[in-house]
C-alpha cells in the first residue's frame, strides 16, 4: 500500500521541518490539528470553488505535511493513545472535506452528464472509506487486526487527487467520475475483505482448531 511504501519518503522530505517544530516546541498533537484544519481549508476554499489543478497541489502538500506529527512525536519520545486517537480522528475530518468539495464542485461546475454518478458514487465512496477506518479500529479494540483490502487512506487520497488535477488541467470532467466510481467499487470489496478477515480470527479465537 501506498501509505507504507510512501513513509520514507515523507520522514526524509520533512526531516528539517521536524527539527524546526521540535526547537520551537511545538508537539505532535499541535502539527496535527494546525496540518488537519489547514488541509480542510485548503479542499473547501479550492476544491469546492474550482481551482482543481492548484487546489490538488496545495492539498496534497499539505496532507503529506500532515505526516508530521507522528514524527514530532517520535523525535521528541512523545507518542501516546489520544494522539493517535486525534491523528485519527482529524484524518476522516479532511477526508470528508475533500470527499464532499469534489462532489460540490461537480454539482456546481462539472459536465451535467457526470453529475449523478459522481454524487452517488462520492457518497458511496466516502460511506466505504469511513467504514474501512472504523472496521479496522472496531477490530483492535476487540484485540484482532483489519489491516488487509485492496485500497487505504493514502491510495483513496492519490485517487482522488490525481482525477482533481486531470480535470482541473482540461483533460475532461469525466476523470472525477471515474474516480469515485472506483473508490466506491475498491472501498466496497475493502470492507468486505477486511469484515471476512476479521471473522476468521474470531472463528480461530472462539474455537481453536476447529477452522471453517
Amino acid at each position: 500500500m501506498l501509505s507504507r511504501s510512501g513513509r520514507p519518503f515523507a520522514t526524509w522530505l520533512f526531516r528539517p521541518f521536524v527539527k524546526a517544530a521540535v526547537a520551537l516546541h511545538v508537539s505532535a498533537n499541535q502539527a496535527t490539528v494546525v496540518g488537519s484544519v489547514l488541509s480542510a481549508s485548503a479542499a473547501i476554499g479550492l476544491l469546492a470553488t474550482d481551482h482543481l489543478a492548484l487546489g490538488a497541489w496545495v492539498v496534497t502538500f499539505l496532507v503529506i505535511f500532515d505526516s508530521l506529527d507522528g514524527q514530532i512525536a517520535r523525535a521528541t519520545n512523545t507518542t501516546s493513545s489520544f494522539g493517535a486517537f486525534l491523528d485519527a480522528t482529524m484524518d476522516r475530518m479532511v477526508d470528508g472535506t475533500i470527499f464532499g468539495s469534489l462532489i460540490v464542485w461537480s454539482l456546481r461546475y462539472g459536465d451535467p452528464r457526470f453529475e449523478m454518478w459522481t454524487v452517488v458514487c462520492g457518497i458511496a465512496a466516502l460511506t466505504f472509506a469511513l467504514t474501512t477506518s472504523y472496521a479496522k479500529a472496531r477490530a483492535e479494540a476487540q484485540g484482532l487486526s483489519a489491516n488487509v483490502g485492496w485500497i487505504e487512506r493514502t491510495d483513496r487520497l492519490v485517487v482522488l487527487l490525481l482525477t482533481a488535477f486531470l480535470t482541473g488541467v482540461g483533460a475532461g470532467d469525466h476523470w472525477i467520475m471515474d474516480g469515485m466510481v472506483f473508490l466506491a467499487a475498491a472501498g466496497f470489496v475493502t470492507v468486505v475483505q477486511r469484515m471476512r478477515h476479521v471473522y476468521r480470527q474470531f472463528v480461530a479465537r472462539e474455537s481453536p482448531g476447529q477452522g471453517r
